[in-house]
């Protein structure tokens, strides 16, 4: 069992926290909390372990920081909580007989360590501590999987999020229970999942998920993309593309890359940050091919194609939202994403033949609304994660998104903040119309030609609709 002394300065965080606290026998700090004082982290919040009953103490905490304590669960499971001068403290009585029995009761080892209140020492069985400095991550016990499934994919998310490595016990004790995940309810996995993805460099995690079955488990679809061989346009088989490519969206997503030298790109990146888009955005790189296995044939000519498998994929991401228990907002912004990804390629195979319109690309631009962006940062991740080496056609096609998220940032999102030319008024006045479907038809034709540049005033948007009402099939068209 490691030990710290109190007058070590690498320490000072932990006994700096531990003496704001008052001193009573069988109180302790556990948990993460202790992990995060340790390597200088400031934590969320504070848990607490009480021998006893913990709203004694409670209401100590309550007195000395203002606040109250708020009783939380059943009378045999009661824990307190108090929020008090910008702290959170959840307390709860030990489980077992000591804190040596609750600690390693505890998840994984670097979680297994507690602060003795009252003897101002750290308690650490399972040497948590040497575990947090060689970046080890490793299941407190056998029984640790067995408590809590969950715990299965919460050893991804703290290797991802602590750049640990996973020992290969705790690996192997995943692939034997990866099945039990599926007891977990849905939102508990969407919320540990989508905290993992949250983490640059999570995607060699993933795949670590992957190869223990855990993956597979939660999410069946995705097996199906192993062996999905695909065109000449393509090294790889489909799963082995979408790592490839979610690789490559986390080197779009850290500013620090040197791919990020273009400045639309690098505002793009920041739009995602901005709107904690992140985690949505490499699900939905995830599963952007999800669709592919289902819609493969193969021509007389023996050649691959995957028909429609945006919006294959995008039905099997609706359902899996729904199995994660996702939110409306969440599930859109997912399967909005997979059902368009491929629309930047066709834009970009349309200019390489010269057939490229301002008015495709601003249809594009309205029918992606605010996830363009994300969109087309989406499609060079997708584009680039092809082949093992990236030819000179990425270059060309970085620089057409570039382009692209110019156009969206410095014109686009301009003329969309301004007034429309005209309204349903002008219809009725004008044109003698009555209100009917037919009025929003109109209005978007008017505005798709007023975002693309076509018509700049109030009489070209009224010339427009004449013209429109004058055609034997007005609307019927692209």
């Amino acid at each position: 069992m490691t030990t710290i002394e109190k007058k070590t300065p690498e320490y000072e965080a932990l006994f700096q926290a531990a003496r704001l606290l008052p001193a009573r026998e069988g109180v302790y700090l556990v948990g993460g909390c202790v992990r995060d004082l340790l390597i200088n982290r400031p934590p969320a919040d504070f848990d607490l372990a009480v021998s006893g009953d913990p709203e004694a103490y409670a209401y100590l905490l309550a007195a000395k920081f203002g606040g109250r304590p708020i009783a939380i669960g059943p009378d045999r499971h009661r824990l307190f909580r108090v929020v008090a001068g910008g702290r959170i403290f959840d307390l709860s009585p030990l489980v077992g007989g000591s804190i040596a029995e609750d600690l390693e009761n505890r998840d994984f080892t670097i979680n297994a360590m507690g602060f003795d209140l009252a003897g101002q020492n750290l308690v650490d069985p399972l040497d948590g501590l040497n575990d947090l400095h060689a970046k080890v991550l490793k299941m407190a016990s056998p029984r640790a999987f067995v408590n809590d499934p969950l715990r299965q994919l919460r050893t991804f998310r703290l290797a991802a999020q602590f750049r640990c490595r996973i020992e290969a016990a705790t690996l192997a004790a995943v692939k034997a229970m990866a099945g039990t995940i599926q007891t977990c309810a849905g939102e508990r996995i969407r919320a540990e999942f989508f905290k993992l993805l949250a983490f640059n460099g999570s995607t060699q995690f993933i795949e670590q998920m992957a190869d223990c079955g855990l993956l597979y488990e939660i999410f069946p679809e995705l097996a199906n993309l192993q062996g999905c061989h695909q065109n000449e346009h393509h090294s790889f088989d489909v799963w082995t593309h979408t790592l490839a490519a979610c690789r490559q969206l986390e080197t779009y997503l850290d500013s620090g890359a040197p791919d990020d030298r273009l400045a639309s790109i690098q505002r793009a990146v920041a739009h995602v940050w901005h709107h904690k888009q992140v985690g949505l955005l490499k699900m939905a790189l995830l599963l952007h091919d999800v669709g592919k296995p289902a819609t493969r044939s193969t021509d007389a000519g023996g050649k691959v194609h995957f028909y429609g498998h945006g919006r294959r994929g995008a039905a099997l991401a609706a359902n899996i939202c729904d199995r994660l228990k996702c939110s409306r907002a969440e599930s859109d912004y997912i399967g909005m994403v997979v059902r368009l990804h491929n629309r930047p390629l066709f834009l970009y195979l349309l200019q390489s033949h010269n057939h490229l319109s301002n008015r495709a690309v601003t249809r594009f631009f309205i029918h992606c609304a605010d996830l363009a962006p994300a969109i087309l940062i989406h499609a060079i991740a997708d584009y680039a994660g092809k082949r093992p080496v990236p030819g000179e056609d990425l270059e060309t096609y970085v620089g057409f998104i570039e382009s692209l998220l110019a156009r969206y940032f410095n014109t686009h999102t301009k003329r969309q903040a301004e007034p429309g030319l005209i309204t349903g008024r002008d219809l009725i006045t004008h044109f003698g119309l009555a209100p009917s479907p037919l009025f929003k038809k109109l209005l978007e034709k008017v505005e798709t030609a007023r975002l693309a540049g076509e018509i700049q005033n109030r009489q070209q948007a009224l010339d427009l609709v004449r013209a429109l009402l004058d055609q034997s099939a007005p609307l019927t068209g692209p």
